[in-house]
């Protein structure tokens, strides 16, 4: 009996002993950052010195506001902010490829001989019929003609060849995201660039290579204000496919770096005699962005009034980097970021006025959207301070489902060697808006 019962005893240890060598070490994650100092703070005194003065100088805090306001300032920003720069440059890159789309549809009305760019969507089969030199121009197997040859404009004198030329956009946002569900908003400004160049394969599929940088500065509009600055690079794959009845297809495939310089402002007032806490926490993280847009759309025309209605799906995930903070002692945080997606569903309509004169067509046109996020992804982390304690969750808000977009723009094609478009684009859903502006030049050589 005694043998068997060290046996048992020993048979204990040893399974108690795998399983503290197979399993990693874990502790608890509390729901917040105060629940995590409530549980540390019986042994704070002696663990963990000093949390514990933290502790004591949150105690002393006189209200409740400025104890949320302090306990704000202790965790990570998970206000998805870091996602801003993405979502403007993606809907405003989007925005200038459609108007390349119609671009390289219209210009085919000259490249076919006709005598304006509204001649591209004629039906060509009743033109054929009573004119024969026409027919011969044309491509008789299709009923719209999309073949891209090289154009020579009377006004100007100069040959020109759509395979022969670069885009570029400067682009720039403002974006401002209120408080919502007790979580502080911020503020955001962007501006970059991207420059891209497409070519014309057979008579309908056009793809194109672009790339850019867009910085952005954001500023919580929490008590502490927090910022957080991101270098966004991103590289894109586009094409066109159009189609004989005045349907196009477009797909876009970005990729992206988003670079971040977060500077977390630590704030616990001092009261009743406690030194309160004044730090700045500073870190570097990336997050790397995959984006994927598929877009049909449909063109009418009356008279010199044309209507581009469209739908579209997009797709985005955001890998984020985990990360330490520095120059904060015992208050800098280790945070292991969660993924963040989005699947965006919507549609929208186009409306252009075209005016031609002599040595150009000016078209201003206004738009409209509306799109749903089918995810609504909240931005999480989990962290745990260098000075002692547990780990943590901080969870942001839900973002609203619904974003409603409307914009103008002016868009010149020069008979020369160059198209310019300025663009403007408002966007709205509850609790957030963005202004948007957009100018895009294109140069072709000869």
């Amino acid at each position: 009996m005694y043998k068997s019962s060290n046996d048992y005893r020993l048979t204990k240890l040893c399974v108690a002993a795998l399983v503290l060598f197979v399993a990693p070490q874990s502790y608890a994650t509390y729901s917040n950052v105060q629940s995590m100092l409530d549980a540390l703070r019986p042994t704070a005194a002696a663990n963990a010195p000093e949390l514990n003065q933290l502790i004591i100088a949150l105690d002393g805090l006189a209200t409740d506001q400025q104890r949320q306001e302090a306990l704000h300032s202790l965790s990570p920003l998970v206000d998805l902010s870091i996602l801003s720069a993405s979502e403007s440059a993606n809907r405003q890159m989007v925005k200038h490829l459609n108007q390349r789309v119609l671009e390289i549809k219209y210009a085919n009305g000259f490249a076919a001989g006709d005598d304006d760019w509204d001649d591209a969507f004629e039906d060509t089969d009743s033109d054929a019929a009573s004119t024969p030199t026409a027919a011969t121009k044309e491509d008789d197997t299709s009923k719209y003609n999309f073949s891209f040859i090289k154009e020579k404009s009377e006004a100007s004198n100069v040959e020109r060849d759509p395979n022969k030329g670069l885009w570029s956009i400067v682009l720039g946002s403002d974006a401002r995201q209120k408080n919502r569900d007790n979580a502080y908003g911020y503020d955001a400004t962007l501006i970059g660039g991207i420059i891209g160049i497409d070519r014309v394969f057979g008579d309908r599929w056009v793809f194109g290579l672009a790339g850019g940088y867009q910085q952005s500065d954001v500023d919580s509009r929490g008590p502490s204000s927090s910022t957080i600055d991101v270098k966004r690079i991103n590289a894109s794959l586009y094409g066109y496919y159009t189609c004989p009845s005045s349907f196009y297809i477009m797909g876009l495939l970005t990729g992206a770096q988003n670079r971040n310089d977060s500077h977390r402002k630590v704030l616990v007032p001092s009261a009743g005699g406690v030194v309160g806490f004044s730090r700045i926490a500073n870190a570097h993280f990336n997050n790397w962005e995959s984006h994927a847009h598929l877009e049909l759309g449909h063109s009418w025309k009356k008279g010199n009034i044309y209507s581009t209605p469209k739908i579209f799906t997009n797709y985005t995930h955001w890998d984020i980097e985990s990360y330490q903070e520095n120059d904060a002692i015992g208050l800098n945080l280790n945070v292991r970021n969660h993924d963040l997606d989005s699947f965006v569903v919507g549609g929208g309509l186009l409306l252009e006025y075209r005016n031609h004169f002599k040595n150009a067509i000016v078209i201003p046109y206004v738009q409209g959207y509306v799109l749903h996020d089918f995810i609504q992804d909240k931005q999480t982390a989990v962290s745990n301070m260098l000075g002692g304690g547990f780990d943590f969750l901080t969870t942001g808000y839900e973002p609203a489902s619904t974003t409603f977009e409307a914009g103008a723009g002016l868009s010149v094609h020069s008979f020369k060697n160059f198209i310019f478009d300025l663009q403007y684009d408002f966007a709205a859903r509850s609790s957030y808006t963005r202004h948007n502006v957009g100018l895009k030049l294109r140069y072709e050589w000869a």
